[in-house]
C-alpha cells in the first residue's frame, strides 16, 4: 500500500468497502419476484422491463460521470450521499404497487448505485499500487459481493414465496452499512492531481475497446441468465420462486468461492484469466441448456456464478492495468458502465434473439450464448487486451 494511503483501521476500512458491494448486488433481492412483477404489470411490459432492468441503464449515466464528480467533492463524501439516496429510493421501492411509482423509484436506485459501485474500485487501485495485492484485495471485494448475494438470493427467495413486495424491505440493510462507511473511512481529497497528470499521457485505446466489446458480448449472456432464471424455472416447470431464489444464491456461491481464489489463479495466468473465464461460462450454460432439470440447473448455475465471478474480477482487474493509473477512474467508470449497459440491454436482447429463433422461451437463445462465449475466449486468449494496449503504447 503507498505511503501516503496508510490508514490507521485499515482492516475496518476494507470491510467497509466490501459491504458496500450490497448496493451493487441490489437486483438480486427482486430477482425471486421478477416473474411476479411481469404478471402484476402485464399490461404495461414496457415498465415492468424498466423495473426490472432500468436500474442498470440508469447506473451508466451516473458511473460515467462519477469521474467528473470526484474532481469536485471527495470520495467519502459522494458515496455517503449516494448511500443516502439508495436508501430511501430502494426500502420505499414498493411502498406503492405502480408501474410507474415503482419505475422512478428504481431509476433513482440506478443512479446512486452508479456512483456506489464505481469509487471502491478506483479507491482500491488508489491504495493498491502492487499488482498482486490489488488482485488479491478485489477478489477479496468481489468475493464479498458476491457472498452478499448467496444471502440475499436465499432470504428474498423465502420473502417472495409469501409475496413478493416483501422482498424491498431486505433493503434496510443499507442503514448499518451506511452507518459504518461514515464511522470508519477516511477523508479523501478531490481529484484534481490525476487530471493534470493525464493531460501528459497517451490513453491506450486498441486494448481497452477489445476489452470492452468482448465483455459486453459475454455479460448480456450472463444477464440473461441472471434476469430471467425464473422464467426459466417457470418454463421448464421444475420449481418455483424459491427454486428460482435458490438458483441465484447457488450463481452468486459460485462466484463466492472463485473469487477467493482468483489472485493465486491470476498469479500463475496473468492478463488470460479473463479468456479462460469466457471458455469456463461458454460450458457453464451449455450443462443448463442440456439439462433443464433440478439437479442439472443447480449445478449449472452454480458453476455460470463461477465462470462470472471469474470473468468480472479479471475484467475489474484489467480495467486498472490496461491504462496508466493517471486514467484508472475513467477507465474503471467507463467499464462499469458497459457493465450496466449488458443488464440494461439484456431484456431487450432477449427479445430480438427470440424473434430470430422464433421461440419465446429463455432455453432457445442459450446456444447462441454458449458460441459466443466460446469465441471470446478464444479471441482474449490470442490476443490479451493488456498484451494489446501495451503494443499501442509502444
Amino acid at each position: 500500500m503507498a505511503e501516503e494511503h496508510r490508514i490507521k483501521h485499515e482492516g475496518l476500512v476494507v470491510t467497509a468497502i466490501i459491504l458496500t458491494s450490497f448496493c451493487y448486488m441490489h437486483d438480486m433481492v427482486i430477482i425471486p419476484a421478477v416473474n411476479s412483477i411481469y404478471e402484476q404489470f402485464a399490461d404495461s411490459p414496457g415498465l415492468a422491463n424498466f423495473i426490472v432492468s432500468g436500474p442498470a441503464g440508469v447506473m451508466i449515466i451516473t458511473e460515467l460521470l462519477t469521474p467528473r464528480m470526484l474532481r469536485h467533492v471527495g470520495k467519502k463524501r459522494l458515496m455517503t450521499i449516494a448511500m443516502v439516496v439508495f436508501a430511501f429510493a430502494s426500502i420505499f421501492g414498493a411502498a406503492i404497487v405502480d408501474p410507474v411509482y415503482m419505475a422512478v423509484a428504481r431509476g433513482i436506485v440506478g443512479a446512486a448505485v452508479g456512483v456506489i459501485a464505481t469509487v471502491p474500485l478506483t479507491l482500491i487501485s488508489e491504495l493498491y499500487e502492487d499488482e498482486g495485492k490489488r488482485s488479491w484485495l478485489m477478489g477479496l471485494y468481489n468475493a464479498g459481493m458476491t457472498g452478499i448475494g448467496f444471502v440475499l438470493g436465499i432470504l428474498s427467495g423465502y420473502v417472495a414465496s409469501s409475496g413478493w413486495q416483501g422482498c424491498f424491505r431486505l433493503y434496510w440493510i443499507t442503514v448499518p452499512i451506511l452507518v459504518l462507511w461514515v464511522l470508519v473511512m477516511p477523508e479523501t481529497g478531490k481529484d484534481s492531481a490525476g487530471e493534470q497528470e493525464a493531460k501528459r499521457e497517451r490513453f491506450p485505446m486498441g486494448g481497452f475497446v477489445k476489452l470492452l466489446v468482448v465483455f459486453f458480448l459475454i455479460g448480456v449472456f450472463y444477464a440473461i441468465i441472471y434476469y430471467q432464471i425464473s422464467v426459466y424455472v417457470s418454463e421448464q416447470q421444475i420449481g418455483d420462486e424459491m427454486l428460482a431464489g435458490t438458483l441465484s444464491s447457488l450463481g452468486t456461491l459460485g462466484g463466492f468461492v472463485i473469487s477467493f481464489l482468483f489472485g493465486g489463479i491470476f498469479k500463475r495466468i496473468q492478463e488470460r484469466s479473463f479468456g479462460v473465464g469466457c471458455l469456463a461460462l461458454a460450458a457453464s450454460i451449455l450443462i443448463l441448456y442440456l439439462f433443464p432439470s433440478v439437479a442439472g440447473s443447480m449445478i449449472a448455475t452454480f458453476l455460470i456464478g463461477a465462470a462470472w465471478g471469474f470473468i468480472y474480477t479479471a475484467f475489474t482487474m484489467d480495467l486498472t492495468t490496461v491504462v496508466p493509473q493517471s486514467f484508472v477512474n475513467t477507465s474503471v467508470s467507463v467499464g462499469l458502465a458497459v457493465a450496466g449497459l449488458c443488464m440494461f440491454a439484456s431484456t431487450y436482447v432477449t427479445t430480438l434473439l427470440q424473434m430470430i429463433t422464433g421461440s419465446s422461451t429463455i432455453s432457445s437463445i442459450l446456444p447462441i450464448g454458449v458460441v459466443v462465449s466460446a469465441l471470446c475466449g478464444v479471441i482474449t486468449l490470442v490476443s490479451p487486451p493488456k498484451a494489446s494496449a501495451s503494443e499501442a503504447a509502444s
